[in-house]
């Protein structure tokens, strides 16, 4: 009987986490369509359209990596932030990390 409301009392908490973290991504959402507002991307765009057509094929998928390559590592530097005790900061980090690469790769595609 104990091991059951321990169980349950564990997952209604877990609930409570995705609940507060879809809350919080739906304003991180809004931030960040407010901010993207400012950027002129239709002109961007297409000043970085013309510049990738004028590339070889090997360095275009370098372009391409960059986002990957930047943001993997520093994810990892991040994880191992929060093994050592740095929650606070090393969880601040993932997340400005995982919202660059969310922002960028498909800024790039």
């Amino acid at each position: 009987m104990k091991r059951s409301r321990v169980r349950r009392t564990a997952l209604l908490a877990l609930a409570m986490a995705f609940l507060a973290v879809a809350w919080v991504w739906d304003g991180l959402v809004a931030i960040g369509r407010t901010v993207a507002a400012f950027v002129p991307w239709g002109r961007f765009k297409q000043a970085f359209a013309a510049a990738i057509d004028r590339l070889p094929a090997p360095l275009v998928l370098l372009i391409f990596l960059v986002p990957f390559l930047i943001v993997e590592p520093l994810l990892v530097v991040a994880t191992v932030a929060i093994a050592m005790g740095y929650v606070v900061s090393g969880a601040i980090a993932w997340i400005l990390l995982k919202l660059t690469a969310v922002s960028l790769i498909p800024a790039i595609f």
